[in-house]
Formats: C-alpha cells, sequence, structure tokens
C-alpha cells in the first residue's frame, strides 16, 4: 500500500460557483517566471568569464605551481 492510496480515487475538487479556468490562463500564471531563463542564461555567461579571466591569469610557471 502507498502512501496515497486512501486518497487516489477522490474525485478533483472544484469550489462550487467558481468557474474552471482555461489552460491558457493557467499557463499564464507562470509567464512571469519565463523572463528568469535570460537572466540565468547571462548570470552563467558572467560566470564562464570570470573563471576563464581566472584561469588566463595564473602565472604556471612561477616555482611554487
Amino acid at each position: 500500500m502507498s502512501d496515497y492510496d486512501d486518497i487516489i480515487n477522490f474525485p478533483h475538487y472544484h469550489a462550487p460557483g467558481k468557474p474552471y479556468m482555461s489552460g491558457r490562463d493557467r499557463a499564464g500564471q507562470f509567464a512571469p517566471f519565463k523572463s528568469l531563463d535570460d537572466y540565468h542564461t547571462e548570470i552563467s555567461e558572467a560566470e564562464r568569464e570570470v573563471m576563464r579571466d581566472i584561469w588566463e591569469d595564473i602565472d604556471y610557471t612561477h616555482e611554487d605551481f
């Protein structure tokens, strides 16, 4: 018996008198998070540039290396 066997067959609750939300409206609730995709891309690119600069600045000929 799984943790959800007692509730798996219950009907989906719907508040009486409240219309169903369309798929388009439901998807629209998550649209603001889509703008974060570009932000994460920019952050990743900045991180790559910083790490490249760090590795380029290392003096591999130094005696302590």
